[in-house]
Formats: C-alpha cells, structure tokens, sequence
C-alpha cells in the first residue's frame, strides 16, 4: 500500500497552468516548401557567428565581441563596430543583431542597441561606419530602469525600450515600456505577467526571445520552452498568443520534467515589415548530445499572425534573417559555424500572395 501510495502522488497531476494572452489560436495547416535550394556558402571571415540581420544593403553579423557588416552584393567586409570593454562606447555584453533599433535620419541610417548592464542605450551612425568616416558610439539614452537585471531590453525608438524583467521572487516576469523619465507596465500583458512556475530553478521555462518591429509597432516573443508565440502591440491594447499546433504546452507538466528531457522550442526570431519568422527547434538536449537532432524548422507567419509557411533546415541553426528584396534566406549553421544563403523566392511568393 506504501508503494501504491509513493506511486500515485509521482504520478499525480499538478494543476494545469497555460501562458496566453486571451484564447490563444492554433495553426495546424502550416505548408511546408519542402525543397529549398542551397546557393552557396558565404565567405565573410567572421568567426564565432551569433547573429544576423539584413538593413537595406548590409549585412549585419554578430559575434560575442562585435558586430561586422558586409555587402549583400559582394559579401566584402565594409565595417567592425562595437566592442566590449569600460569604455564611453564600449559595451559591456554584445547585443545581437536583431535587437537593435534601425532608423533613418538625416539620408543616414542609425541603430539604437542596448547595452542594459551600463543602465543605457548607445547609437551608431552606420552610414559613417560603412564609409569608413569617422564616427562614434555615443549614448542616446540612460534610465535607472534599465540595468542588470533585465531579461530583454529592446529599444523601440527615441528615449523609449521595452523591458522584461524577472519578479521579486525570481518565478516569473514583468513586462514593461521606459519612456524619458516613467515606466510603466502594459494593460494587456498584465494577464500574463501573473503566469509563474512553482521554483526560481524553473523560471526559464518562461523565458523568451524578444523582437520588435517599428513597422507594425508589435513586441513578438518566442518562447524557449513552450510551444507558442506572443504578439501584442507596443501600447498593450491589443494582441494574440499562437501556437503551431493542437494544444499549448502546459507549464506545470513541463517543470515536472527533469532539465534534459525538456523541449527547447523557438531558438530565435526575426522581424521585417511584412511579418515575423521563428526558428524551432523541437529537440531536447539528450536528442542533441544522443545527435538525434537533425533539423530545424524556419516558421514564416505576417502581423496578424497568420501562418505563411514554414521551411525545414537540415541541420541545428542559430540565426536566420530574410533578404525580401533579393530573395535570399540567410542561415547560420551552429555546427559549423557557417553562414548559407537560399533561394527564398518561394517564401516571399507566398508572403506576396498572401498579402
């Protein structure tokens, strides 16, 4: 009776506990372009790739210590810009790409990146970085609410960032906007920031990879460990969560489950104007040191959340962004630390059509 006993509380069911914003909607027809043709691999000489992103004609490569650009065209390096340090423009982590804050002023383009342990947000001039002007990286923004203890800092224009940070007891997250001098949290992401898991081991369970887009004016955050997306606008008056699926991942069976045998679910997302796109991954670390991981999945979805497709990668990536004027997917491979291009024309046909 003991054992009976020992066995049914093991095996007894915690309360089920969900993140979504309002019902969340389910995508289970996602078409799949099956084929994607390889164009070549790009010979950047940047080693030790963490990120990506494409601005106008560059190409913009991240690394744990800079950030490299390079043609489109011709793949030539043009610029090495941001580096680690205590300096006046120095950071103190390298943010990736795809966190930053492109803008046009003046005919030159600018990007705002965080560098939240110094409390701040700097600005470069890329157009003088490119031409090899001089130029400077200069702060543009400072606010005691950004610092060390922030997740995802993400600008989001001028003086303004959102920020998500863990709560006082470490088993959960708060989200937020810093404008000037106030902080303030958001009406719809409310409902969410009360979701919490049982353990401050466990709170990566609701961590998350977080983009913005000033073209649509949307927050896009792709969970880690749960199989959804959510969307909500930057004042927090409206959004969605999606799931590519039947069902969201319930938050109290997966604490339950030992940290190897977890699922690691959106690696990364990009951003464009015409919509968003996820890397997923669907392995656990034991698949991937068992090398049971053999590929992952590209999702392509527009701002309405709305799915457009998705495309398989026959390897584990880390980074993808996606070149709509010139049809290229770029993809980097994390095995071997390679940058590839595709033919991405089929995706951005369907982007097309479905707009």
């Amino acid at each position: 009776m003991f054992l009976m006993s020992v066995t049914a509380i093991s095996c007894s069911e915690s309360p089920a506990n969900y993140l979504s914003i309002g019902e969340p909607e389910y995508i289970t027809d996602l078409p799949i372009i099956k084929n994607i043709e390889l164009i070549d691999t790009v010979d950047c000489e940047v080693y030790g790739m963490r990120s990506i992103k494409i601005v106008d004609s560059l190409l913009i490569i991240g690394t744990n210590s800079s950030w490299n650009a390079l043609s489109t065209k011709d793949k030539k390096p043009l610029a090495n810009f941001f580096s680690k340090g205590q300096g006046p423009g120095e950071f103190n982590y390298i943010p990736r790409t795809g966190e930053g804050y492109f803008f046009t002023k003046n005919d030159s383009l600018y990007v705002f990146a965080q560098d939240h342990n110094n409390g701040r947000i700097l600005e470069l001039n890329l157009t003088k970085a490119v031409a090899n002007e001089p130029f400077k990286v200069t702060p543009a923004f400072n606010s005691p609410e950004i610092n060390n203890i922030c997740w995802a800092t993400i600008p989001c224009g001028e003086c303004k960032a959102f920020i998500s940070r863990a709560n006082n007891n470490f088993t959960g997250f708060n989200r937020y906007v810093v404008e000037q001098d106030t902080i303030y949290s958001l009406p719809l992401t409310q409902q969410i920031d009360q979701i919490t898991v049982e353990s401050e081991d466990d709170i990566n369970l609701l961590s998350k990879v977080t983009r913005f887009s000033p073209q649509a004016d949307k927050i896009v955050e792709f969970m880690i460990y749960l199989n959804q997306i959510n969307i909500f606008s930057i004042d927090g008056n409206s959004g969605k969560t999606i799931c590519v699926g039947k069902k969201l991942d319930n938050i109290s069976k997966i604490e339950r489950q030992p940290r190897f045998f977890k699922t690691n679910t959106y690696i990364t997302g990009s951003v464009w104007p015409q919509g968003f796109g996820g890397l997923y991954s669907g392995y656990s670390e034991i698949d991937v040191q068992k090398l049971l991981s053999e590929h992952n999945t590209i999702q392509f979805f527009d701002w309405d959340g709305n799915g457009i497709c998705e495309v398989k990668i026959p390897y584990q990536a880390l980074a993808f962004d996606l070149d709509f004027e010139n049809k290229i997917l770029y993809v980097i491979n994390q095995e071997d630390d390679m940058l590839l291009r595709y033919d991405a024309s089929e995706v951005v046909a369907m982007y097309n059509n479905h707009n």
